[in-house]
């Protein structure tokens, strides 16, 4: 999820060079709520919770890495998710996108992204007495991002819902035509909200006025408006590389039908 306020100001945050981005050392003043790793800083976190994200992280980078893996035109994963592009004019293109999953893939170690006033992929854990509101008084918001900084802001539903790779069974063959949400890693929660800091992906509307979220909403989303809407639309990139590792895990094949998935979505 997006908050969207200043979004002039945050386009010139992205891709700065390396040397642009400092490195805390000791003799750096810095606020201490804030805790540095790799190239997050986490905000107001504690160190259980840091520990806790630094895992969920960690899920997203394993996704993106599987997603990376079979992101070309004629996968059926991501013809459905990203629709097809037979005269070249999509944006990203197929390349592009295709590289995406590549930097999310090693985002731990991406200095050469920079999503915030000191280059650092920032998330914070005190979105709930932020006076911006930032996770909309609900609980059903696991994150949000706000454009003009950059910052992720971790919501009280994003803990009450906590599950990790680890902790989720791998599908079986006859799961396949059930909703990828079942098997959605909080990481893969991390991972959208990237795609909002870095390339300003947006949550996109069906005709009917729901946001394109998980499974059925996402495929439903690529085939009323192809792929300009699949390739800017933040959770189709979850949706994917969830599809993506448990393809490379198991043989349930999932449905690129939205009609025909059993199971309900999740609430992002």
């Amino acid at each position: 999820m997006i908050l969207l306020p200043l979004f002039l100001a945050a386009t010139s945050l992205l891709f700065q060079p390396t040397s642009a981005i400092p490195t805390p050392d000791s003799k750096t003043l810095l606020p201490r709520s804030v805790v540095y790793r790799g190239s997050f800083a986490f905000q107001n976190c504690d160190d259980g919770h840091i520990t806790r994200l630094q895992i969920h992280i960690q899920d997203a980078e394993r996704l993106a890495l599987q997603a990376y893996a079979i992101a070309r035109p004629g996968n059926r994963y991501y013809d459905a998710f990203f629709g097809t592009d037979p005269d070249f004019k999509a944006h990203p293109n197929d390349a592009e996108l295709r590289e995406r999953f590549k930097l999310l893939s090693t985002i731990r170690s991406a200095r050469n992204v920079r999503s915030g006033s000191d280059g650092y992929f920032t998330l914070r854990c005190d979105a709930e007495g932020a006076p911006d509101k930032a996770c909309l008084s609900t609980s059903r918001a696991p994150m949000m991002t706000v454009w003009a900084t950059g910052e992720m802001f971790v919501c009280r539903s994003f803990w009450a819902g906590e599950l990790s790779l680890s902790r989720i069974a791998a599908p079986v063959p006859q799961q396949g035509m059930q909703s990828l949400d079942t098997f959605s890693p909080t990481g893969g929660y991390i991972l959208h909200e990237l795609t909002h800091v870095i390339w300003f992906t947006n949550d996109q509307l069906l005709r009917n006025g729901a946001k394109m979220y998980a499974h059925e909403y996402t495929l439903r989303g690529v085939q009323e408006a192809g792929w300009h809407r699949g390739r800017t639309n933040a959770d189709n990139y979850r949706m994917f590389a969830t599809a993506a590792y448990w393809g490379s895990r198991s043989k349930a094949k999932w449905s690129v039908d939205p009609d025909k998935i059993t199971t309900g979505r999740d609430g992002l």
